[in-house]
């Protein structure tokens, strides 16, 4: 899921969850300060509310002062390939959490596994990888 929060002049406007609601990608800025952040109920989240989160290494929650202005769900495999065509650019994150990533592209279309995850094929990695692992780049 992807989180787009109202801009009130902080350094992020979106966050990319993965299926745990952990953040694998904040932007346009800070990934390196809330990459690995867990989100407190993800499926609870909605439009002009606020999201509370903890930090792996720290014990308390915090909640942002930043309204939700819109949340995107997951894509199907369908909808990911239609959007997101063989050879697109894109960041893969290994470790769901990690600001560590490499630039790759799509070499397949998507497909979804028995227990709903979808997946594609990358270059540089054998087998598929859960597209929520992935930030798609915008075309050029």
């Amino acid at each position: 899921m992807r989180i787009h929060f109202e801009d009130h002049g902080q350094d992020f406007l979106t966050w990319q969850l993965d299926n745990n609601g952990i953040v694998v990608d904040s932007s346009p800025f800070q990934a390196d300060l809330w990459c690995g952040v867990e989100v407190d109920k993800p499926g609870m989240l909605k439009v002009g509310g606020l999201v509370s989160c903890r930090h792996p290494n720290y014990v308390l929650t915090t909640t942002l002062r930043y309204p939700i202005a819109a949340i995107e769900p997951d894509m199907t495999a369908e909808a990911f390939t239609a959007k997101y065509p063989v050879g697109t650019a894109c960041r893969y994150y290994p470790i769901a959490g990690s600001a560590k990533h490499r630039k790759t592209k799509t070499r397949s279309e998507a497909w979804a596994l028995g227990h709903g995850a979808v997946i594609v094929k990358i270059e540089g990695s054998t087998g598929g990888v859960d597209i929520n692992h992935l930030v798609m780049e915008p075309a050029p």
